[in-house]
């Protein structure tokens, strides 16, 4: 998603591509289809048709209101919405 959050769209081609230059483990392009088909279930991702047999996703939701949300619910599942559970929480 880090990557899709930068450019906004791109096939899955071009998201293993990128996110396979960054680190040392390389994963299939199958793995990659799999886990953007699974974005786009979640309502993250839109699945686009284009006139070559390649995979297009385009960002539906955007990294902050997508990290707001879970930080959200962090707070009010783990916290009870408590300020000072938070604060103890984030002591280390």
């Amino acid at each position: 998603m880090n990557h899709l959050w930068r450019v906004e769209f791109g096939t899955v081609q071009e998201v293993a591509d990128a996110v396979n230059s960054q680190g040392s483990t390389k994963l299939a392009y199958t793995t990659y289809l799999t886990v953007m088909r699974n974005l786009a279930k979640r309502g993250m991702l839109d699945q686009r048709k284009t006139t070559t047999k390649r995979h297009q996703f385009v960002v539906v939701v955007d990294e902050v209101s997508y990290k707001s949300s879970v930080l959200k619910a962090l707070y009010r599942d783990y916290c009870d919405n408590d300020p000072t559970m938070l604060k103890k929480y984030l002591e280390l």
